[in-house]
């Protein structure tokens, strides 16, 4: 019962590497599609949110989808990123380095001239990588372990049953 629980336990953490690289890679796509549609197109928010929110990753389209509405409903984008951050922690997988780097993002967007907000983006964007990275290498680091604890968890569960 202990090592099952414990092969559980396993693959829960191991879920939670792939959420979070998942996540990341989310919002950094998001956080290239905001600087296309700004840059290039000269969108604004509110349209660029419903494209974001579009992406593969549910729970951060639902993310973009309060901050479309929130828009739409006459809210400021500052306090509205920032209690979207909130209410949306709790289903993310994201640690408090990746949360306050999507929470300084909201600093200057929609706040400056669109040179700055360029910059901070471009400057979001090579955190988040950094921190994609990070994560890509705490998965590898810790998938080892989780691979032998399968094996000896299969082959413990076989035994049981012979």
């Amino acid at each position: 019962m202990v090592l099952l629980s414990g092969i559980l336990l396993a693959l829960k953490v191991n879920q939670g590497y792939k959420k979070r690289i998942a996540e990341l890679e989310a919002f950094l796509e998001s956080v290239k599609l905001i600087k296309a549609e700004m840059a290039y197109l000269k969108t604004p928010l509110r349209e660029i949110f419903t494209k974001t929110s579009k992406g593969e990753n549910p729970i951060v389209n639902r993310f973009f989808n309060y901050l479309k509405d929130g828009l739409e409903a006459g809210n400021g984008l500052k306090a509205l990123w920032n209690d979207g951050l909130e209410k949306f922690s709790k289903l993310f997988c994201l640690n408090q380095k990746d949360l306050q780097i999507l929470s300084d993002f909201s600093v200057l967007l929609g706040q400056t001239d669109l040179a700055n907000q360029i910059e901070n983006i471009d400057n979001v964007a090579d955190k988040l990588n950094l921190q994609l990275k990070i994560a890509q290498k705490e998965q590898a680091k810790n998938a080892k372990p989780q691979g032998t604890l399968y094996i000896a968890g299969s082959i413990a569960l076989g035994l049981l049953f012979l």
